[in-house]
């Protein structure tokens, strides 16, 4: 794999910093669809899900889902802390990818991420490890699927090139 192969987003790091701590300090978290379907957080009891479709909400032990933050690929592209409740910190865009700031956005969302509607998780220890490498920049790298659909590997790397995805 070459670095060529992926795409690299840059985003400001205090605000990088703003979400993981608002995640950190959350009880509960918001999981990616990946993570619903995971038995260790449905709550006891809960059914399993009808193959193919997410379970409730209320089937999720909000406190047993790990703080991070969430890559948002779909209606734009952008970085969002996974604690509950929401709070003030917003969401983090990458250049060009903002729906109502950015003319085409879609054009760009699409040439770094496919077409494909993606939450993926960043892990708080791996986002707090970059930080912690990084000045005033984070990078996000993403690599797109065979297909080109969407998004296969990604990570955040503290220069571009240097992601552990």
């Amino acid at each position: 794999m070459t670095t060529t192969d992926w795409t690299w987003l840059p985003f400001e790091s205090a605000h990088v910093r703003a979400l993981l701590d608002h995640a950190l300090a959350s009880d509960r978290h918001h999981p990616t669809p990946d993570q619903m379907l995971e038995n260790r957080y449905r709550v006891t009891g809960a059914p399993k899900p009808p193959a193919g479709e997410l379970p409730p909400l209320e089937h999720i032990a909000l406190d047993a889902v790990p703080a991070g933050l969430h890559l948002q690929v779909g209606h734009g592209l952008c970085l969002v802390s996974n604690g509950l409740p929401e709070g003030d910190v917003g969401a983090l865009f990458a250049p060009g990818c903002h729906p109502d700031r950015d003319e085409d956005w879609r054009v760009t969302v699409e040439r770094a991420a496919g077409v494909e509607q993606q939450v993926l998780w960043l892990p708080a220890d791996a986002v707090e490890e970059v930080l912690q490498e990084s000045d005033d920049t984070v990078w996000l790298g993403l690599r797109r699927d065979e297909e080109r659909f969407g998004v296969e590997e990604y990570g955040l790397a503290s220069a571009p090139g240097e992601a552990d995805a």
